[in-house]
């Protein structure tokens, strides 16, 4: 347990760039940090806690890192989940979780916790099972103690729940789950994976629209953009700028909605996004066709 944790220690300083010196300043001594990476002793709940804050790490991550012994192989598996999510290759997707169901080495609670996660998306859409689906994602919410788990697992099942939610129609349900996948978020000190700000400002957005709330759906859709651009990152920007040209259309502003439609179009271009791409196509040509005749403006719902 030592040598793991203080090898962790070691991983997370390299990754911040900083020298034993570094991390032990104002925290203890460089000769402790030297022992505790070397696995000699552990360091106090104190110190330890003022470790993980500087090496923007939360508790919680430490934990499920602690907790893998094969991380190499679940960090992989949970790679090939992601990109089967992204891909919506459910099929695909619920044959892999079925083939680790059996693995006979998934004795960490950490790890049945993402599995009955991805059953229960599997479950929905693979079978349109809604009430099973959320019965097992809930259990999976409530498998780990908050205070314990990971929270920012927690916010990503939230926000599954949400998600299935919208899918169903139930935009009062779904739209309470993502303001509390939000107000999780915001109040969490250090999250890994920054696209789940993205995720959770596209899903608000979308919901809003449906509840007819158009001004507070672009809101989010800004929001959702400034942190796509401040991250670097084009996941969901186009989608984005699509869904915010798509209200603009709906609230009958049609030259912001054009030229939110045209940034989205180069970013689907850029992506290969195909299926996107062509009905951003459509949504201009309805657009121009409404400048020139206002009568008889409809845009279909690209998120339905």
């Amino acid at each position: 347990m030592e040598k793991r944790l203080g090898e962790l220690i070691k991983e997370f300083r390299i990754i911040n760039n900083l020298s034993q010196n570094d991390l032990a300043k104002g925290i203890c001594t460089q000769a402790l940090i030297s022992k505790i990476e070397k696995g000699d002793t552990i360091p106090s709940v104190d110190i330890f806690m003022k470790i993980t804050k500087r090496l923007n790490v939360t508790l919680d991550y430490f934990i499920e890192r602690l907790n893998f012994s094969n991380y190499d192989y679940v960090h992989e598996f949970y790679y090939q989940v992601r990109k089967l999510l992204r891909e919506r290759n459910y099929e695909e997707l619920n044959t892999l979780i079925e083939i680790e169901k059996r693995n006979p080495n998934r004795k960490n609670v950490f790890h049945e916790q993402f599995i009955k996660w991805q059953e229960g998306i599997c479950l929905y859409y693979l079978k349109n099972d809604v009430i099973q689906s959320q019965k097992i994602l809930k259990e999976a919410l409530y498998l780990i103690n908050s205070n314990e788990g990971n929270k920012e697992r927690n916010i990503e099942i939230i926000n599954s729940i949400g998600i299935i939610y919208f899918e169903d129609q139930q935009y009062d349900l779904s739209i309470s789950y993502l303001e509390e996948a939000l107000r999780l978020l915001k109040n969490s000190i250090y999250i890994v994976d920054k696209t789940i700000h993205s995720k959770i400002y596209y899903n608000t957005a979308k919901c809003l629209t449906r509840l007819n709330q158009f001004t507070e759906s672009n809101i989010y859709c800004e929001i959702g953009i400034k942190h796509c651009l401040k991250i670097d990152s084009n996941y969901l920007l186009g989608e984005l700028y699509y869904h915010r040209g798509y209200n603009f259309a709906l609230m009958c502003m049609y030259q912001d909605a054009l030229i939110n439609f045209q940034k989205a179009l180069s970013l689907f271009e850029i992506q290969s996004q195909f299926s996107f791409l062509d009905t951003t196509l459509k949504q201009i040509e309805k657009v121009n066709l409404q400048i020139e005749d206002t009568s008889g403006f409809y845009i279909s719902n690209p998120s339905g």
